[in-house]
Order: C-alpha cells, then sequence, then structure tokens
C-alpha cells in the first residue's frame, strides 16, 4: 500500500511539472456534503478537507494528532506560517536527531546558529550510552511582548521563544522562535526546524517548506462554506 501510494504520488508531482502540489487520494460522500483527503507531495502530512474545515495530520517526522480548523482559524494560520517562513533563518536552533538507526539508537546533538547560509555544528554524540562531547544543558523560556506584533486579520506575535543557559550561542540567550496567537485557543509555537500548531490538548508539527502545504489547503476551503477551488 505503501508502495502504491509513493507511485501515486510522483505520478502527481511529474504531471505537476515537480512543484510541490496537493493529490487527492480519497473522497467519503456524506447525505449533503464531501470530504476529500489529500497527501502533500512530500508523503509526511495530511489534510481531511470538508466544506468549511480542514483536519491537518502528520504521516511521518514529529508526530502529534490530528487538528481540525475552520476556515477562520486556517486563514489565521496561512497568515503565521508566512511569516514564519520570512522570520526563521533569523533564529538559532539546538538540534537533537538519532544517531544512529536501532539497534544502536543514541543522540547527536548540534547548534545551528541564526542566518541562512549557516551549517550545523555538531557539540556531542550519545551512543550506546557512552557520551563524546556534550549534551544540550539550557532550557527555554517564553518571553511575552511588551506589546503584541499584529500581522494580517488579528494574528498576533505573542511571544519570543529565547534559549538560556546554553554554552554555546550567546552569553545572553538565542532567540530560537515567536509564539504566535491565531485566535482564541489556537497558537503557534515556531522555530527554525519546526512549528508546533496547539488548540486545546491536540497539536500538530509543520516543517519548514510545509506553509505552502497550509496555503493549498486554504485554497480549497471556501468562505461560502464550499470547496471553491481544485488543488494547486
Amino acid at each position: 500500500m505503501l508502495g502504491d501510494l509513493d507511485d501515486i504520488i510522483d505520478a502527481a508531482v511529474g504531471a505537476h511539472g515537480g512543484k510541490p502540489c496537493l493529490v487527492e487520494v480519497g473522497r467519503a460522500l456524506h447525505e449533503h456534503t464531501t470530504t476529500t483527503a489529500f497527501v502533500w507531495s512530500t508523503g509526511r502530512i495530511t489534510a481531511a478537507v470538508g466544506m468549511d474545515w480542514s483536519q491537518l495530520e502528520r504521516r511521518l517526522g514529529v508526530l502529534g494528532d490530528a487538528v481540525r480548523l475552520d476556515f477562520a482559524e486556517l486563514h489565521a494560520l496561512d497568515v503565521a506560517c508566512r511569516d514564519w517562513a520570512k522570520r526563521r533563518d533569523e533564529w538559532a536552533a539546538y538540534l537533537s536527531y538519532a544517531a544512529a538507526p536501532p539497534p544502536y539508537g543514541g543522540s547527536a546533538y548540534c547548534y545551528l546558529p541564526p542566518g541562512s547560509q549557516s551549517r550545523p555544528a555538531r557539540i556531542g554524540m550519545e551512543l550506546m550510552g557512552k557520551l563524546r562531547g556534550e549534551r544540550f544543558c539550557g532550557r527555554d523560556e517564553i518571553v511575552p511582548m511588551s506589546e503584541a506584533v499584529e500581522l494580517a486579520d488579528g494574528v498576533l506575535i505573542a511571544a519570543e521563544i529565547w534559549r538560556r543557559g546554553e554554552r554555546h550561542g550567546p552569553a545572553d540567550g538565542s532567540l530560537t522562535g515567536l509564539r504566535y496567537r491565531l485566535v482564541d485557543g489556537v497558537t503557534v509555537d515556531a522555530e527554525r526546524q519546526e512549528a508546533k500548531v496547539v488548540r486545546g490538548r491536540k497539536c500538530v508539527y509543520l516543517e519548514p517548506g510545509e506553509e505552502l502545504f497550509v496555503a493549498a489547503v486554504l485554497g480549497l476551503v471556501g468562505r461560502d462554506g464550499g470547496q471553491t477551488r481544485r488543488p494547486r
């Protein structure tokens, strides 16, 4: 089944000139409406789209929940994602990832300085219970803005995210992201390598480049309560 889906995605991307796109993979017919399922052309994230809502869910990467957003909330997410895409290369990042496949496992720790041309510097690696170099030793701090920055359609930059106490980076800490407040109960904590969309107790993670996915899903959900456009 996975191979079949990969073949469908490859064919759709080829037909789209190699550009990122939504790929329709299923449709459910209800009494008065239709729900359509899409996968982004990377194969890493999906969307179910109804008449005036969407539900986002990851297939690969940092897994969370399925988060449902109505049109206004999805539109606000698009505003935040566009701002995230413009700013994220200005932020530092403290990255940890698997150092080796199972059964060895372990973790690698890297510091990524600000700047679009910066490259991650490995500061430590832990493998089979042995540490070479250093682990991270800092903490994230949410710092409310002295005055919230308003973007389009009422979206606010409500706080900055700072990493304090690390041995790598500025002594007074590194700016690593922003917290966006979309509407009541929906926020986005955006960092260099991911953005966490939170609604209540549920969350879904976006990866860099998936702001295009959000914009494409938004294009399918109409203000008049219907799916008004086909995938771009």
